[in-house]
């Protein structure tokens, strides 16, 4: 993660328009960013949901009636249901590869851009013409991230 932000630094500090920087920087680091926590997320909760039932089956085994034993196995149940439906409630891994979709996909453009590449690899094309173009491409990228955020949200 720390070499991904150096990687997106270095390509903002080669756009020249300060308010385009501005914008994609923002939702580089933003998308980066929420990929990082959505991850950690998924794991925790996919250990979680894993883990309590096997407890809990192990100190229903272990505690052989006993109160304390059946009180463990009653708990570990509960968290285990608890955990699987919040990441399901939260779609924890869906949304963290949305946002590293994004991410990547916002540093392609932004590669291409700044090394005249694909579209952008046209001699005759003026750099402002280059540069709206990159804009709007990126603006487009942004709105269907949006667009699928609340596709999603709906869908809860």
């Amino acid at each position: 993660m720390k070499d991904d932000y150096k990687y997106i630094s270095d390509l903002l500090d080669k756009i020249s328009d300060e308010g385009i920087k501005n914008y994609l920087a923002h939702e580089l680091y933003t998308y980066a960013e929420r990929a990082r926590l959505y991850k950690y997320c998924h794991y925790i909760f996919s250990i979680i949901s894993l883990s309590a039932p096997a407890l809990a089956i192990v100190v229903n085994n272990l505690g052989s009636g006993t109160t304390l034993g059946e009180t463990l196995v009653s708990v570990f149940a509960a968290v285990a249901t608890i955990a699987t439906g919040t990441a399901g409630i939260f779609k924890f891994k869906e949304t963290w590869i949305r946002y590293r979709s994004y991410c990547e996909m916002l540093k392609r453009d932004v590669t291409e851009y700044v090394n005249n590449l694909s579209e952008y690899a046209d001699d005759s094309m003026a750099e402002k013409d280059k540069l709206d173009k990159f804009y709007e491409n990126i603006k487009k990228r942004i709105e269907k991230e949006e667009q699928e955020w609340r596709d999603l949200r709906n869908s809860v």
